[in-house]
């Protein structure tokens, strides 16, 4: 870990894309939920938008919703020698502090750390032009940044009482030059990657092929059996309240940044996936998303919200609708989405900098 983590607002987003930032209120579509499959009816919904971001290679929308605070953060790291972006959503939980600290070092100590196992990888070859490093060298590298952010915000905790909170991270890794996607997690966030111009019908889980739509990652929930059983192990309990479980009484996740009150059961270790996009697959859209959106909107629905996108004013439109469906169904989160096009075709399409309803 360097000497020195950024714990301020202050630091620049270095190497990051030119983006366009909106912080006002947009009218999204919202869909009439009584009968989603048959109801054409349709009204205006307001939505408080935190943050918008606009970009050939993502398109990202963050906003506060009801809550009273906003706890949701994300980063993106646009490398300009085209080796890894990285795209992130951190949903906090008890505050917006270790969410906010995760913005600022999670992404830069990744690629820092990439980059690092790359050099060194070629060196020992004796090649200074070869980025494919060995795929389970990568899931070390993302395991160690895991938890080296992990205890570098537990280490400022200890000197600071107020700070009791925690946050997810969802992290999607594309490795432009291996055409390779890997993706992390800890908590409850979903990272989702489909093939955007089709009816999507079939789900499969982290590992499985084939089909239209993939999840990247496992979520980690105290109602999981296997994450039972790990938290009872170390010591813990799971105490159920009203239908729903939480670490110790308190934490839904059971795995997070943070929560250095809980450590000893709530673990750092993220799910770890890689998947190699082929020729077949290049038109292909990833979607990351914070709980707030998918507690709300199936992957394969939202897939399906996305089948008919041509190009980004298209992907743009759609991640306005998703959200603002969400918030129409009853979602009163924080709600973060990054649409990430995947093949060139998307990119390569001019855009207007107004959003489509």
């Amino acid at each position: 870990m360097p000497n020195k983590l950024v714990n301020n607002n202050n630091m620049p987003r270095t190497k990051n894309a030119p983006k366009k930032r909106i912080n006002e209120e947009v009218s999204n579509t919202k869909i009439n939920n009584n009968n989603d499959n048959n109801s054409n009816t349709k009204k205006k919904q307001r939505v408080n938008v935190h943050d918008i971001e606009i970009d050939e290679n993502y398109i990202v929308l963050s906003t506060q919703g009801k809550r009273a605070t906003m706890e949701d953060s994300y980063d993106v790291f646009i490398d300009h020698d085209d080796i890894f972006n990285i795209f992130s959503v951190f949903d906090g939980h008890g505050g917006y502090e270790c969410a906010e600290f995760c913005k600022l070092n999670f992404n830069k100590e990744l690629y820092k750390n990439m980059i690092q196992t790359v050099t060194e990888d070629n060196n020992n070859n004796n090649d200074d032009d070869n980025n494919n490093i060995n795929t389970n060298t990568i899931h070390t590298v993302i395991e160690n940044t895991f938890h080296e952010i992990d205890k570098s915000y537990c280490k400022l905790c200890e000197t600071d009482e107020t700070r009791i909170d925690g946050s997810t991270a969802t992290i999607v890794i594309h490795d432009i030059k291996n055409n390779k996607l890997h993706c992390a997690s800890v908590g409850d966030s979903l990272a989702v990657l489909f093939r955007y111009g089709f009816n999507v019908t079939n789900s499969h889980s982290n590992g499985g092929d084939g089909g239209e739509i993939k999840l990247l990652n496992d979520i980690h929930l105290a109602s999981d059996y296997d994450e039972k059983k790990r938290v009872v192990e170390a010591g813990g309990k799971i105490v159920d309240k009203n239908g729903i479980s939480r670490v110790e009484g308190v934490l839904m996740v059971s795995r997070s940044i943070g929560d250095s009150y809980l450590k000893r059961l709530i673990s750092s270790s993220p799910s770890i996936s890689s998947h190699q996009i082929t020729n077949e697959e290049q038109e292909r859209l990833v979607i990351i998303g914070s709980d707030g959106l998918f507690d709300f909107i199936e992957p394969p629905e939202l897939c399906n919200m996305f089948r008919q996108c041509n190009d980004l004013n298209d992907v743009q439109a759609c991640v306005q609708r998703c959200v603002g469906t969400s918030i129409s169904r009853g979602s009163s989160d924080n709600i973060t989405l990054i649409a990430i096009p995947i093949c060139e075709k998307l990119k390569s399409k001019k855009r207007s900098d107004s959003l489509c309803s």
